[in-house]
Order: C-alpha cells, then sequence, then structure tokens
C-alpha cells in the first residue's frame, strides 16, 4: 500500500470514529441524563462537541486533500495539464 493510501485509510478511520462520537453526543443531549447535569458542564460539552465537529471537518478536508493527490499521481504524464494554467475536471453523471 502506498503511503498516501495508509494515510488516508488512517484519517478516514479516525475520521468514522469521531463521527460516531459526535452522534453519541447528539444523541445524550436529549436525554433525562443530560437534564442532570449542571449548567456549566453542558456548557462544556457544547463547546467539546463544537470542537469536535471542527475536527471531523479539518479530518474530512484532509481526506479530500489526500484523495485529489492520489488522484492526480495516478493520472499519466501525458494526460497531466502542461502548466499551472489547465486544470483537470472530473465529471461525474449522476443516472436517475
Amino acid at each position: 500500500m502506498k503511503e498516501l493510501d495508509r494515510v488516508l485509510f488512517n484519517l478516514k478511520v479516525e475520521k468514522n470514529q469521531l463521527s460516531n462520537k459526535i452522534k453519541s453526543l447528539e444523541k445524550f443531549r436529549g436525554t433525562d441524563d443530560w437534564n442532570k447535569l449542571s449548567v456549566n458542564h453542558k456548557q462544556l460539552l457544547d463547546i467539546q462537541l463544537q470542537a469536535m465537529r471542527t475536527y471531523l471537518e479539518t479530518l474530512v478536508g484532509r481526506c479530500l486533500d489526500i484523495q485529489e493527490r492520489i488522484n492526480n499521481e495516478s493520472i499519466s504524464e501525458e494526460n497531466k495539464p502542461k502548466n499551472n494554467e489547465e486544470s483537470i475536471v472530473k465529471i461525474i453523471i449522476l443516472e436517475d
């Protein structure tokens, strides 16, 4: 496995684990146990949740960046852009 593939795999595992933790905390916020917490503790958990969401967004961005690098590396030299002004465009057709 190439280095970038390994890094991407690890990031996706981390992203999925974090996503599950976020879902758990969001679900917990609507419970009786949540209502038993002090206002301060609820505020701290809300801050933690927001930080986790920001962290998740960062992981998603890193995954996209690495995937783009992997895709660009797989393009043959003859199909690569000739200069910095050209760019590769991917077109995805979704069928109904």
